[in-house]
């Protein structure tokens, strides 16, 4: 048992003796519950401070208001649990694609964990994808640090890591450097308004993409050209159409 969890079971038995043993303090009942719940704070620490953890299903968007006023938008198929302390404002995402528009405040830093990726900002918007090993960070506002590895302390990464501004993104995996690259914001968070658009992505590629979102998966008969690119603008809700389009398309005629 934990020193935390001692002390906190001392200050409830302590206080339950008291209320039963002395009338003047079951009179004061009210006032001993609220010193009874601020010492509880005090020995607990940051670790009572807030958590909550929040998820999507497939075709499904979410906007959260995080307890210190910062929005987490969330994508189809995500999850995230957020747990904010004295010391720091800790996120753990550990699917799907969410961006943070955070309230900036220089004594508690804004981590985003994704496996063994890290984030931290202080005040920004910035958008982070989790796909298996492989996670994308897409600043939109601000600057943030971008590690290898998971920043416990809350402070900032000193090994292997990079900062990106505003219209930069950096991709993260194992095989590749840190390395900030300008990117299309619009574009890259087009999810956000239930968009997405492709700009000479592989039709398996594309087909992959619409599929992470949906709960039914899109099937085209043979891909005869799977080197075709695809190109535009398309509704993530309307899956059909995109099907249509893709079934009009070159990829799909057999050779002559």
């Amino acid at each position: 048992m934990s020193e935390h969890s001692i002390l906190w079971r001392l200050v409830l038995l302590v206080s339950s003796t008291l209320l039963k043993r002395s009338r003047f303090l079951r009179k004061h009942a009210t006032t001993i519950a609220s010193v009874t719940f601020l010492a509880t704070v005090m020995i607990a620490g940051p670790w009572l401070y807030f958590q909550g953890t929040y998820q999507t299903a497939a075709s499904e968007w979410r906007t959260v208001s995080l307890d210190d006023g910062s929005i987490a938008r969330l994508g189809p198929r995500t999850q995230i649990k957020a747990r904010f302390d004295r010391e720091r404002r800790l996120v753990t995402q550990s699917s799907g694609e969410a961006t943070y528009d955070v309230i900036r405040d220089v004594y508690r830093p804004f981590v985003v964990e994704c496996g063994e990726t890290t984030v931290l900002a202080l005040g920004t918007k910035f958008a982070v994808r989790c796909d298996g090993d492989d996670v994308n960070v897409v600043v939109v506002e601000g600057t943030v640090s971008v590690a290898r590895g998971l920043a416990r302390s809350g402070q900032e990464p000193s090994v292997d890591y990079v900062r990106a501004d505003a219209g930069q993104q950096v991709q993260v995996n194992r095989w590749t450097p840190l390395t900030p690259r300008p990117v299309d914001v619009d574009v890259a968070l087009a999810w956000e308004r239930g968009r997405i658009v492709f700009t000479g992505e592989p039709i398996e590629q594309a087909i992959a993409e619409f599929n992470r979102r949906h709960q039914q998966p899109i099937t085209l008969p043979r891909v005869y050209h799977p080197d075709y690119k695809v190109f535009g603008e398309f509704d993530l809700t309307d899956p059909r159409r995109f099907v249509e389009v893709m079934k009009s398309s070159p990829a799909l005629q057999a050779p002559k």
